[in-house]
């Protein structure tokens, strides 16, 4: 994989170029950022074989093998206001299940979206997705850190249970920097619609239709305390319906939600 074999899978003409390929970088999320302090353009990527510094969620650390993963990190100026850029990271998980879908791979495996942007594959995560916000004076940016297990076939103790891979869970090789393309490509044109009304409703019925547990019992683990409820999709703006027993429906926004049958919840 390099950066001519990339560049050549990407068609849209925002996202992606230019393109920067690294063997082995510390953090692809941290090369965006550091690029767009220095001028880089909205719509940079940043890809690298080996990744040995990245991050998740909750400063969770992701691990990517030489050769076996996607690390990749899009730098993006939006032009709208920066209230509205918590969503990106719901447009970047259905970005990635949605060209998951379009390989071959989805022919033998079930692909959903586990809330916010989690990918998961046969309930195993083969997606992690870590979105920055970088404030600087009257201007900001914000940097999508993307990882994929590709064709990853071990993962350390810590989380086996709960990862997996596009080949381990389907037994199908694609090509990483067609995926690559496809994601960017995908994530533009959901993009152009978020901006059309800087809100989920022209992609919703998209993302609720790879949602994982939609219409089953899931338990929000919020601050002010643990509860259970059927989740009901997501709203316009993103946040988790979850419907109580009472006939509630509450506004998920932050904290964690877990499904049954994913990550070791029954």
């Amino acid at each position: 994989m390099n950066d001519v074999l990339i560049q050549k899978e990407i068609h849209n003409g925002y996202f992606g170029r230019p393109v920067i390929y690294k063997e082995v970088t510390g953090s692809t999320n941290v090369d965006a950022h550091n690029l767009a302090m220095s001028g880089s353009p909205s719509g940079t990527l940043v890809v690298a074989d080996s990744q040995t510094s990245g991050r998740g969620r909750q400063g969770r650390t992701w691990y990517t093998r030489e050769a076996n993963a996607v690390a990749m990190s899009l730098l993006v100026r939006p032009s709208f206001p920066v209230d509205a850029c918590s969503r990106l990271t719901l447009l970047a998980g259905l970005s990635v299940a949605q060209a998951i879908q379009e390989t071959d791979a989805s022919n033998v495996a079930c692909v959903q979206i586990k809330w916010p942007n989690d990918v998961v594959i046969n309930g195993k995560k083969v997606c992690g997705i870590l979105t920055e916000l970088f404030c600087d004076k009257d201007s900001y940016h914000v940097v999508i850190g993307i990882g994929i297990n590709v064709s990853n076939t071990d993962f350390e103790n810590e989380i086996s249970a709960m990862a997996g891979s596009i080949y381990n869970q389907t037994g199908i090789r694609i090509d990483r920097a067609k995926l690559i393309g496809r994601v960017v490509d995908i994530f533009s044109e959901n993009y152009r619609n978020y901006e059309k009304e800087l809100n989920l409703r022209l992609i919703k019925s998209d993302y609720n239709g790879l949602l994982a547990g939609l219409g089953s019992v899931v338990r929000v683990l919020d601050p002010k305390g643990e509860y259970t409820g059927t989740s009901r999709g997501i709203n316009d703006t993103g946040e988790l319906l979850v419907e109580t027993e009472d006939g509630i429906i509450h506004e998920v926004y932050a904290g964690e939600v877990s499904v049954r049958g994913l990550y070791g919840y029954v």
